[in-house]
Formats: C-alpha cells, structure tokens, sequence
C-alpha cells in the first residue's frame, strides 16, 4: 500500500482500550511501518534514477517525469507552505540533517541520504544527487516518523504494564453487571407474570361478581312475582267469602242479623282492607307486573 500526503495528513488512530491511556499502539506501529516502506522506496527510486538529459549530474536539478521525485507539483504539496509542510518541533534537527528511521517492530535503523549534495562519484549506482524538493520531503518525513516515534514512546511509558491486581477491579465490575442484568430480567419476568395473574384474578372476580348479581336479581324478581300471586289469591279468596257470605246472611232482613253475623262481617271487612292495603303496597313497588284492581262492585264500603 503507497502512502499519500493526504493519508500521512488525516491519519486518525483508535483510543486505547480500558485502563489505558494514548493511541492503538497496533495501529502506530502499522502506521509506522507503511511510512518507513514508503521512504525505503522514495530513495530507492532516486538512487536508481539516471539522468534523462536535463541537467547534468551533480547540478541538483530534480527531475520533472521520473515518478517518486519531487517536481513542481511535489514541491507545492511538500512545501514550507504545502498540507505536508515541515511539522519539525523544537530541536527534532532541521531539513538537511540525516537521521536513522527506526522501525516499528524490526528496531533497526533506515539508511538515509545525507542531504548535501554529493559528486557524481560519491553516488551508488552512478545516480544524481536528490534535488532540493526532494531533500525537503526526506526530511519532512523523517521528522514526522521522529514525531510519531517520540508520541508512541511517551504513551508506552506513561501506560503502565497491565497486572493481575489492574484487572481485578474491571473484572469485578463486569461480574456485577452481570449479575444486575439476570437480577433484572428475573424481576421483569416475574413483574409479567404478577400481572397476568391479577389480570387473571380480576376477570374472574368480575365474572363471579357479575353471576351473583344476575341470581339476586332473579331471585328478587321471582319473590316479587310469589308476593304479587300470593296477594292475589288472597284478595280472591276474601272476595269470595264475603259474596258468599253475604248470600247467606240476608244482609235486607236486620231481624236475621245477629251478633255473630255482625262479627263475621266486621272480620270479612277488615280482612278485605288489609289484603287491599297488601296490593296497592305491592302493585306501587312492581307497577310494571300487574295493574292496580279496581274496587269490586260486592266489596261493602267502608
């Protein structure tokens, strides 16, 4: 993978995990490796360069086709004032000053080019010398690798080594938020059920409620019908005995009528009135179940 000028500017690293501080020290490193690789093949290119005819060697003049070197669009992304400008930090060594690239994980130094310009006898290969865009993209590289490095070791120092005794604290906390969670699905599932068996439990009160009031209520109405027919049949049978009873005393002849006649009558009469008073009592409770009966024709007046 070739490194651009706008991955080595908007490169984002993870957070650390728990209980660490600083970058993904994985992904530092990976980092770290694909610059050093990305230099390593910079500079291979221009020491396996050869002249193409536009300056003659040892003059610096940087070459405008060959891939790899710096040329006027190099020089405007790798300027002083370019996205991948010099980002050096006070003292880190200026363009110009060789420095080894140490790597990630191998720890052995990268070669590099002194920035000075050589003769054509002091070059491998029998290259050109690199020019200056291409001095001032060595180093800017090498300072940001120099940067990197220095960040990934003050977090490797300021990380303390993980023990047994660090761990035990989020470990603990872990096992308590399991337990939280089983305690809280338990409850929820019990919530449920109480739930459905009062639901459950109320329906059938309703339902038993409900039964009750419909036998009350026929038994109300059934005793209101027996009182109604007993009434009745009472008030029948009175009238029926004073017809008669008045058949048979000759009530016209006042020379017939004895005491005990007298007596009888008061009793018919009186009994008449009670069983009348009876009706009318129950026919105003229960208008609806029989109309109120007219005063028979035979009844004596009060």
């Amino acid at each position: 993978m070739t490194l651009t000028p706008e991955d080595v500017r908007t490169v984002v690293f993870k957070s650390s995990t728990l209980l660490r501080h600083g970058y993904d020290m994985g992904e530092v490193d990976d980092f770290l490796d694909e610059v050093a690789l990305t230099i390593e093949d910079l500079l291979k290119a221009q020491q396996t360069a050869k002249p193409n005819g536009q300056g003659a060697p040892g003059q610096g003049a940087p070459s405008q086709g060959a891939p790899g070197q710096g040329g006027p669009g190099m020089q405007g992304i790798m300027g002083p004032n370019g996205p991948m400008g010099p980002r050096l930090g006070p003292g880190q060594g200026a363009p110009g000053q060789g420095a080894p690239v140490q790597g990630a994980h191998s720890g052995q130094p990268v070669p590099n080019t002194p920035s000075g310009p050589r003769n054509p006898g002091q070059q491998p290969g029998g290259g050109r010398p690199p020019g200056p865009d291409q001095q001032r993209l060595i180093a800017d590289l090498r300072g940001r690798v120099r940067d990197l490095e220095n960040e990934l070791a003050a977090a490797r120092k300021a990380t303390p080594a993980p023990s047994q005794n660090a761990n035990a604290p989020a470990g603990d906390l872990l096992r308590r938020l399991d337990e939280l969670e089983r305690e809280n699905t338990q409850l929820r599932k019990e919530s449920e059920k109480d739930l459905v068996g009062i639901s459950t439990r109320a329906v059938n009160l309703l339902t038993q409620a409900q039964r009750t009031a419909d036998r009350t209520i026929a038994d109300a109405d059934k005793y209101a019908r027996d009182l109604v027919m007993n009434a009745r049949a009472q008030f029948q049978e009175i009238l029926q005995r004073a017809q008669a009873l008045s058949r048979v005393s000759g009530i016209d002849d006042e020379n017939r009528v004895g005491g005990t006649t007298t007596a009888e009558l008061e009793y018919v009469r009186n009994c008449a009135q009670l069983a009348q008073a009876q009706l009318q009592s129950l026919l105003a409770t229960l208008p609806s179940e029989a109309p109120i009966p007219q005063r028979p024709e035979g009844l004596p007046r009060q």
